[in-house]
């Protein structure tokens, strides 16, 4: 069978192996299509990944969203939300928070094509982070006050310190995107402790009893709910799986989930 396997730092490529043998109370699963989750570019570009590469989807991915809003229930009706980047976690986020009561969301992304799928999803004001500086639109936008519930969906070095300016006083922030690297993250900790700020982090989906945020995810996506298929903007053969990660790292004509077909 043919199998995407990790060969060196920032490489990957198809090769064919055995099929795996089935023991009892097993069952052998044929993959038909995968989508590669930012997760997947941060093992391959940053650190050490696992031998055999993890397969994604849509409904995948909203249960992840799904499970991180429910692990700390929040009151959000009527009030406003900002969530940096709109990749499928982001924009996810966008669609669920909005769902929830949220009166206004405000997101950034550097890429036309997910800022453009941010609105259709609920986003107020989609700002691109390359040329607005999405703090001071945040504080314009919230009459100086910030946001009331901050989801940093990107784990770059760079966003992680903005999940914190852009917080109102007393509010709650949701470290969603994962961290580059194993290095440790600097922190403005003063400030966080003089605003009476709470933040959390939120992962695990896949050992919750039951799998009901993934169960919940599926019956949107079967129910109409929410039209995921913009995020199916580059599907490319298992045998050129090297060039879909580069695709997705570099984000090659406003790529916005890059799919693998078996």
């Amino acid at each position: 069978m043919k199998a995407a396997r990790w060969v060196g730092l920032g490489r990957v490529k198809c090769e064919d192996v055995p099929v795996p043998p089935v023991a009892d109370g097993e069952i052998l699963v044929r993959t038909v299509y995968a989508s590669i989750c930012g997760s997947d570019l941060h093992e391959v570009f940053f650190e050490t990944p696992p031998p055999s590469m993890p397969a994604g989807h849509a409904g995948q991915q909203l249960g992840t969203v799904v499970y991180a809003l429910r692990r700390h229930p929040l009151d959000l009706v009527g009030r406003d939300a900002a969530v940096i980047g709109q990749g499928s976690a982001g924009a996810f986020f966008t669609f669920l928070l909005k769902r929830a009561g949220v009166a206004r969301v405000l997101v950034s992304d550097l890429s036309p094509a997910r800022l453009a799928y941010g609105r259709r999803l609920g986003a107020g004001l989609a700002v691109d982070a390359g040329s607005t500086d999405f703090r001071a639109a945040v504080l314009e936008e919230t009459g100086g006050r910030g946001a009331d519930f901050v989801v940093e969906a990107v784990g770059s070095r760079e966003t992680f310190p903005l999940s914190l300016e852009l917080a109102a006083a007393e509010s709650s922030i949701l470290w969603f995107g994962l961290p580059e690297g194993v290095a440790d993250y600097p922190i403005a900790f003063n400030d966080f402790f003089r605003r009476k700020l709470t933040a959390y982090s939120a992962y695990g989906a896949q050992g919750e009893p039951g799998l009901e945020s993934f169960r919940y995810a599926v019956r949107l996506i079967a129910d109409a709910a929410i039209d995921v298929s913009p995020l199916l903007s580059h599907m490319l053969p298992i045998e050129e799986v090297g060039e879909a990660f580069r695709i997705a790292r570099e984000r090659t004509g406003n790529a916005l989930k890059v799919s693998i077909k078996f």
